[in-house]
């Protein structure tokens, strides 16, 4: 007996909304739910105001432990290296709670912001010793003095192959335990498999045209799995910066008032697997029904921890101290770039060009999100005085002797901002920085030529601006300007005095032509020549100038490097 049409609209009505009630009430009380099993953050971060004695007695647990590291130093290199501790009055007068405790709702294992630093402030300009005097005036068990802030056993407490990374990022900080967080990333699966669900029962009671009906639940389930293996990833990221009192940025800006910071600093600790070739970036594969990170496979992020500016860059200094250049390496990403990946991304480039000073992400708010361009393009305009302000302070108030910037796509907008008012500012002060590298930059050419050029060049040791014909990338944003971008190569191609221009058109065999920056193992190799021996093109036997080009020349790579696998350069 076959049912009427009514009674199965009936059935399907209500079939219909027990499948949506369900679904969202599993999604809406998992995302309320997961977080609650974690450590409880009111309970195990929220710590009494320092009284006058706990801080002597803080301060005498300090000085034994002072005087135990002053024994080991002794013994080991004859000399004894130490610091002079405040007096009582001036511990009280710095355990006032300051503006870095808002956020103490994080646990308080590995937290630099759960008690007020008893150090003084660290002055601009400040030598690596008085840093180091700095540093060792902490409270104990501050993971300044010991996760987070380098020294030369840490190595054996991080994972195996780890890399740090500083970040600066006018994003807006959030909690990774934050329930709104978790609703945002868990909801556009749940609504995904609601429809599913729809689509399946509609595709089970259709009386005709079944087949299109199971064409497009097939469609819908194949985007749904992608989707729910994308909020696993997620979650189980989050779940696993909570869980060990890390912090999270959002795509939003960062409201600072005028009497803070503009920037949220902190350093991050980045695991890559021992296996992964130069130019990887492995992360969890659907194909291979990957629905989380492991750290023997994939790059996976482990703590990211949020400091203040002294902190920073007084960390900074204790990188720049184990490394004989003393040099930092800045690199600001691009457009459709969520902070996780930018971080990511950060240290692979690190670690393949095997830099050995301080690795530094800028993060500007990109929103993370293919349509969202036209809200890049406003966030990454209003970042320039941020960055600006950031890369003075990063020469004003370590002891770093070069600074190299790596910029990519839309990150070069900023780039080119801040370099152009560092060098109205300081005229006489250039070059500031080391090498500057622009790949792919989705920056309007013309505007570059008659603005930019001279600023670039000037605040550069050396400028290098990389570009492609194949960037499918950058020919959707001229399409959308209407005007040439200056990452995509052109006929002619025009040069600029002061900067040197590469052709990479036969490098990027990527789908959109556009990330060859990192991934490549020439580029790579370009990246690591530049930064340890800052050779010029016509030095770089892997490039070649373009036939008619003028001067200055366009420079490509040979047709036999492309072919051969060529070594990766060793540091000088």
């Amino acid at each position: 007996m076959s049912l009427k049409p009514r009674n199965v609209n009936l059935r399907f009505g209500k079939v219909t909304a027990q499948a949506i009630a369900v679904g969202v009430a599993t999604i809406v009380g998992g995302a309320m739910t997961v977080p609650q099993m974690m450590p409880s953050i009111e309970t195990k971060s929220q710590a009494p105001a320092i009284s006058q004695s706990a801080a002597r007695q803080s301060i005498s647990q300090q000085s034994t432990i002072q005087e135990i590291g002053r024994q080991q130093a002794e013994a080991n290199a004859g000399t004894i290296v130490g610091s002079e501790m405040p007096d009582d009055s001036d511990v009280v007068a710095s355990a006032e709670p300051s503006e870095e405790v808002q956020y103490s709702s994080l646990p308080s294992v590995h937290r630099i912001t759960d008690q007020p630093t008893l150090a003084p402030a660290i002055p601009p300009a400040t030598s690596i010793a008085n840093s180091t005097a700095a540093t060792t005036s902490l409270p104990p068990g501050s993971p300044t003095t010991t996760a987070l802030l380098p020294s030369k056993k840490t190595d054996n407490e991080k994972q195996p192959n780890s890399i740090q990374v500083f970040f600066a990022t006018d994003r807006a900080l959030v909690r990774a335990d934050d329930v709104h967080l978790w609703i945002k990333t868990l909801v556009p699966c749940g609504l995904a498999i609601a429809i599913c669900a729809i689509l399946l029962i509609q595709a089970i009671y259709a009386q005709t045209r079944r087949w299109i009906w199971w064409t497009v639940f097939a469609s819908c389930a194949i985007l749904t799995c992608f989707m729910a293996q994308q909020a696993s990833i997620q979650t189980g990221q989050l779940y696993r910066m909570a869980a060990r009192g890390s912090v999270w940025f959002s795509s939003q800006r960062y409201a600072s008032d005028a009497a803070s910071y503009p920037l949220h600093l902190g350093v991050s600790e980045v695991s890559l697997p021992k296996n992964r070739k130069p130019g990887e970036l492995p992360a969890p594969s659907i194909f291979k029904l990957e629905f989380s990170e492991n750290a023997d496979r994939h790059v996976t992020i482990q703590r990211i921890d949020r400091m203040s500016p002294d902190e920073f860059f007084s960390g900074i200094d204790g990188v720049l101290h184990r490394d004989d250049s003393e040099s930092a390496l800045v690199f600001i990403h691009g457009y459709n770039v969520a902070f996780d990946d930018a971080m990511r991304r950060t240290a692979q480039i690190s670690a393949d060009v095997k830099f050995e000073g301080a690795s530094i992400l800028y993060s500007w708010p990109s929103q993370g999100q293919t349509l969202s361009y036209a809200t890049d393009e406003s966030n990454v305009a209003w970042s320039i005085t941020h960055l600006e302000t950031f890369l003075l302070d990063l020469r004003q108030r370590t002891g770093v002797k070069k600074v190299h910037l790596v910029a990519h796509s839309m990150g070069n907008r900023a780039l080119v901002g801040a370099l152009e008012r560092l060098a109205l500012r300081f005229p006489d002060k250039q070059p500031m920085f080391g090498q500057v590298v622009m790949a792919a930059p989705d920056v309007d050419t013309d505007e570059f030529v008659k603005r930019y050029v001279s600023s670039v060049s000037n605040c550069a040791t050396r400028a290098t601006l990389y570009a492609s014909s194949g960037d499918r990338a950058l020919l959707a944003s001229m399409k959308l300007h209407g005007y040439r971008r200056l990452g995509l190569t052109s006929s002619p191609q025009p040069t600029f005095a002061g900067i040197d221009v590469v052709d990479v058109s036969p490098i990027d065999t990527s789908i959109l032509g556009h990330s060859y920056y990192g991934s490549h193992p020439l580029m790579l190799q370009e990246l690591r020549e530049l930064i340890y021996s800052g050779t010029g093109p016509v030095d770089r036997q892997w490039l070649v100038t373009a036939q008619g080009s003028h001067s200055p020349p366009l420079w490509r790579f040979r047709l036999q490097e492309l072919t051969a696998q060529t070594p990766m350069a060793t540091p000088r």
